[in-house]
């Protein structure tokens, strides 16, 4: 599994999502990439429309605050707590609940 993929100004230092030609915050065009595979939840909602229709299925999406910083709205798959795995299906963002090891032993 890989993980969603995010811009790094070499200048500054500011990581985003989505890719990015030249950093927002200091102008430069020194901006590679990386991969970040976990973050935290920071809000959620769940979709029942798009676009003047309705959806087959409900639709959970969630605005992530990404490992070693930057934020991606991802369509979120399972329930579960506020920390998740990243990563990109079919080109968008997914996250899925991760799961520490003293919440399995609780289960």
């Amino acid at each position: 599994m890989s993980g969603i993929p995010v811009s790094v100004c070499r200048a500054c230092g500011w990581r985003g999502f989505p890719a990015r030609l030249w950093c927002p915050r200091c102008g430069a065009d020194h901006v590679g990439s990386d991969e970040v595979e976990s973050g935290v939840v920071e809000a959620r909602t769940t979709l029942r429309r798009a676009a003047g229709r309705v959806l087959d299925a409900p639709v959970e999406i969630a605005t992530v605050a990404l490992a070693g910083g930057g934020r991606a709205v991802v369509r979120v798959d399972g329930a579960g707590g506020a920390r998740v795995a990243t990563t990109v299906e079919d080109g968008a963002p997914v996250a899925r609940p991760l799961h520490d090891e003293d919440d399995d032993e609780e289960a």
